[in-house]
């Protein structure tokens, strides 16, 4: 990215325009700004739907807080009871992050993530819906950004009908490729080229992994 701002620098230096030119180069510095805190977010995600501990917790620093209703503490210590928590379980996880609106003041920043979570039973029972925002204080050491604080804000849930079948709704071959925990998830194979599927298994057989 350095090279791109000096090849900016340099073009506008022989057009005359430098003011133009610093303007432009802090809005841009504005979007890959906002880009590392998005993507920050979606790993979080990740993270979270595929029980990658190790994941989760790079989305934080390590001192950062976290209010999550039923859990009110350390992140990292937030991170670790719910992957307790999970594998017990077994339930499959899905995060989906809706707006997301990134207010950028020197080296931290107020991000609001809307996000809808879905728990499905291993035993096929009904599906609960979540509905809420993350309010959360982002914070650039180093040029990295990280979750500081979190606030989770509750706007909504509600309880669905049980799974259903993917292979009778759309046609979907037992073969294909489903959504496992780490690492056995399609998104860690390490080609990502193959167009066969890779081997998933049902949650539960990696209770003890």
């Amino acid at each position: 990215m350095t090279g791109v701002f000096e090849l900016m620098k340099e073009a506008a230096s022989n057009n005359g325009n430098t003011e133009d030119w610093a303007a432009e180069l802090q809005q841009l510095r504005v979007l890959v700004a906002k880009q590392e805190l998005n993507e920050n977010m979606i790993r979080y995600c990740r993270g979270m739907d595929r029980k990658d501990l190790d994941l989760v917790k790079s989305t934080y620093w390590p001192e950062a807080t976290e209010d999550h209703g039923m859990f009110v503490g350390l992140s990292h210590d937030f991170c670790d009871w719910v992957y307790s928590m999970r594998r017990e379980s077994a339930h499959k996880a899905s995060h989906y992050v809706t707006n997301i609106l990134i207010e950028l003041n020197g080296n931290q920043a107020r991000r609001e993530t809307a996000f809808i979570y879905l728990a499905i039973p291993a035993d096929g029972g009904p599906t609960d819906l979540l509905l809420g925002r993350y309010r959360d204080l982002c914070e650039r050491r180093q040029g990295e950004w990280k979750v500081l604080a979190r606030t989770c804000v509750w706007d909504g849930a509600q309880r669905l009908a049980p799974e259903a079948d993917v292979a009778e709704l759309f046609g979907i071959p037992p073969t294909s490729n489903f959504g496992d925990r780490y690492p056995h998830d399609p998104t860690y194979a390490t080609d990502w080229g193959k167009a066969s599927p890779v081997q998933t298994t049902n949650a539960k057989e990696h209770l003890n992994d």
